[in-house]
């Protein structure tokens, strides 16, 4: 069986997707696997034991004359939640008008 892993090499949380193709040694893609996963300090490699069988590759003409397996890899960060700043004038205004001295009715 082929595996393939794609392992994250830095810190921190990151969500991904990765999309993995094999291709024939006329570079036709015969096999494409994709996914989205959640790399944390838990979960820092992910893939497929079993991308694909042995015999698949030799029966369907991938490993070329060299003996070499292409595979061709993509992989995209999913953007992160988008960041709000905190607004801190919408306490000071309410609380202006809370406020006996600088509220402006009596």
């Amino acid at each position: 069986n082929l595996s393939l892993y794609l392992g994250l090499r830095s810190g921190g949380n990151v969500t991904a997707t990765f999309e993995v193709s094999v291709l024939d040694k006329y570079q036709s893609v015969k096999l494409t696997k994709k996914t989205t996963v959640c790399f944390d300090s838990d979960n820092k490699n992910w893939g497929w034991n079993d991308f694909c069988l042995r015999s698949y590759m030799s029966n369907q003409s991938i490993i070329d004359d060299n003996g070499t397996l292409a595979v061709v890899i993509s992989i995209k960060r999913d953007d992160d939640a988008p960041f709000f700043p905190s607004n801190p004038m919408s306490g000071l205004i309410t609380s202006a008008f809370l406020d006996e001295e600088t509220a402006d009715v009596c």
